[in-house]
């Protein structure tokens, strides 16, 4: 709700093309992006084995994909605030594939290797008492 009601701020996004952005616009992009990381980041925590069961990670790995090349073309989120993700991202970019199995197929058709790719990007991640952090507001 809180990133809606920024996006529909026309103090923050004019819609009239002689309102002027505020001088402060790409801090506060920046900030939205952060926090739809940290949405990402927490889906992939807590909810991946749900995303596969639904069989919906190819979706959810294409959308991730796209805002991981967005963000770090225009320079809108940190590396240090992607580190909670960092070797996932790595070899999402570095490879081009995301979560899938070992025929190329999305998910090898019974989630199992997702499954285990998603542990080990948790394993990879804060542990569980350090996962709040990931979700702090700033």
């Amino acid at each position: 709700m809180w990133i809606e009601a920024q996006l529909q701020d026309e103090r923050i996004f004019p819609t009239k093309p002689d309102d002027p952005f505020p001088s402060d616009f790409k801090k506060r992009v920046e900030r939205i992006f952060r926090r739809l990381f940290r949405v990402y980041a927490h889906i992939y925590h807590a909810h991946f084995d749900l995303i596969v069961e639904q069989k919906a990670q190819a979706h959810l790995n294409s959308c991730f994909k796209h805002f991981i090349y967005f963000v770090k073309e225009f320079g809108l989120i940190q590396d240090r605030d992607l580190a909670p993700m960092a070797d996932y991202i790595d070899e999402m970019l570095k490879t081009g594939v995301s979560f899938r199995a070992s025929n190329g197929l999305p998910d090898g058709g019974d989630g199992a290797d997702a499954a285990r790719a998603a542990q080990q990007t948790r394993a990879s991640m804060a542990p569980a008492s350090d996962a709040n952090k990931c979700c702090i507001v700033s």
